[in-house]
């Protein structure tokens, strides 16, 4: 499996069918030579060109074999990481989250388009943030509604590691007026209120 330090992409399907073709004219050369080689040495003497040949073949094989098990194996363990990725959105600790991220073997691409694809409904989420069931939806809302504010005073980055601007907290706040929310706001507004939390337990809030 490739290192998670190893920035070098896996090879693309484009990049082994590259390798297969490879192969196949390698081995229709393999079988030119042998048919030239019966012509003028039937009992096969010498077979140092044909030899060589085979050798090469083989190694490309070789190579064609070990990169298509690398790309399946890391495929994999990075469509598990990425579905743990998605069951931890409203549980996963943000140092965790962040070292998960971190050590991702797929694309990191993958987990953005993921995380904008997956869907919640608004009100759900806010309960999540919010889970006191002795507040009234109004008041849940004006919590929730504070928390892009709490990210710009305390400079909560999003996934790229970059602070919240202004124009982002306009889209924040529209995003939690809106009936569903995706997952990658989803999941910095549960970070944010992670941080909040602690924020208030320092300075003896409850």
């Amino acid at each position: 499996m490739n290192n998670p330090n190893d920035d070098r992409p896996m090879p693309t399907p484009f990049e082994l069918s590259k390798l297969a073709i490879m192969a196949g004219e390698w081995t229709n050369n393999i079988i030119k030579t042998h048919n030239e080689i019966e012509k003028v040495d039937p009992n096969h003497t010498s077979r140092s060109a044909f030899d060589e040949m085979i050798d090469q073949a083989v190694e490309l094989a070789m190579a064609v074999w070990q990169k298509s098990t690398t790309a399946i194996q890391t495929k994999r363990g990075a469509d598990q990481q990425l579905k743990e990725l998605l069951n931890g959105i409203f549980t996963m600790p943000n140092d965790e989250w962040r070292e998960r991220i971190k050590d991702f073997q797929g694309y990191k691409g993958e987990i953005a388009l993921a995380l904008s694809r997956k869907k919640f409904p608004t009100e759900a989420v806010k309960k999540v943030l919010f889970p006191d069931k002795n507040n009234s939806r109004e008041t849940r809302d004006k919590l929730v509604m504070a928390l892009p504010k709490f990210a710009v005073v305390h400079k909560v980055t999003d996934g790229d590691g970059k602070p919240p601007t202004a124009s982002r907290i306009r889209v924040m706040e529209d995003d939690l007026r809106a009936p569903e929310i995706n997952a990658c706001a989803a999941r910095y507004f549960y970070e944010v209120r992670q941080i909040q939390i602690a924020s208030s337990r320092r300075h003896g809030k409850p």
